[in-house]
């Protein structure tokens, strides 16, 4: 008989998690789901290992609770002497960009310790407060054919950055450096 080693496995994923199953909005809504996993295995002689239970979580939920293992030291001040007034034990947010702007907000109770909490905020309006920043929402509203409305993540995500990067070539074009602009272009 073939002795099977169980695994518990817990995937984060980018975007909206219903019923421990995914639809990658950033990946033409690739579909995950945990409980699929845990049903469609087979095991012969080359796989002694069987995931037994499987959870799908939010990639930003994973992030969140990822951040509570920082040490003071290890994180950044984006505001000077926040370090002096912020509560150690108080709300938590983890902003982050990757395919899109993945966001979580962490909160706390007297039993349980810290909760995780998905936020798609990445998907909300870009708001420009700039001349410049309402050029760049113009270029996108052209480039996307959007009427109406330009999502955070156009701006501040991996593509969000080409998206920047292209406008800033074409809005001051003698301070761009034609090799980099080359790789960018490939």
């Amino acid at each position: 008989p073939i002795e099977l080693s169980e695994i518990i496995a817990c995937f984060a994923c980018a975007g909206p998690v219903r019923n421990n199953k995914v639809a990658m909005s950033n990946l033409h809504y690739l579909e995950i789901s945990g409980n699929a996993i845990e049903k469609n295995q087979f095991c012969d002689e080359a796989y002694t290992r069987r995931i037994i239970r499987c959870k799908i979580i939010n990639d930003f939920v994973a992030q969140g609770y990822g951040c509570l293992t920082l040490k003071r030291e290890e994180v950044r001040e984006l505001v000077p002497n926040s370090h002096e007034i912020a509560d150690c034990d108080g709300v938590k947010v983890c902003v982050g960009a990757g395919t899109g702007l993945g966001e979580c907000f962490l909160t706390t109770s007297a039993t349980d310790g810290y909760s995780s909490f998905p936020s798609e905020g990445g998907h909300v309006e870009y708001n420009p407060r700039s001349d410049l920043e309402i050029k760049l929402r113009a270029h996108l509203m052209k480039k996307f054919v959007a009427k109406h409305r330009i999502s955070t993540e156009r701006v501040v995500s991996g593509r969000g950055l080409a998206n920047v990067y292209e406008f800033l070539a074409q809005e001051f074009p003698r301070r761009v450096d034609k090799r980099v602009h080359q790789e960018f272009l490939e």
